[in-house]
């Protein structure tokens, strides 16, 4: 994985570990929260996904899409964009 996925998946794993510092909890937990409101995330979480073995990572990527589509902005992409995550998610 490239460094930046790397960060990605240490922030998951943080954020899920109850015994972790709390500042370093919080701070991955608002790392993650810009991430899933960013306008890339869906890409950025479909790459993860295609890459990670981690299952908390996996989780994450897949909660991030489901509150994508039922937060609707699903329907704000482009449809060439709605049909690469449903070819994406479909294929796994």
């Amino acid at each position: 994985m490239g460094s930046a996925l790397d960060e990605f998946s240490h922030a998951v794993i943080c954020s899920f570990d109850q015994a972790a510092d709390p500042q370093l909890r919080s701070g991955a937990t608002s790392s993650l929260e810009a991430l899933k409101h960013s306008a890339d995330a869906w890409q950025f979480c479909l790459q993860a996904l295609s890459v990670t073995q981690e299952e908390r990572v996996k989780f994450w990527c897949l909660q991030t899409l489901v509150d994508l589509v039922k937060g609707g902005r699903y329907g704000a992409l482009a449809e060439h964009e709605q049909a690469a995550m449903r070819t994406s998610l479909l294929a796994r």
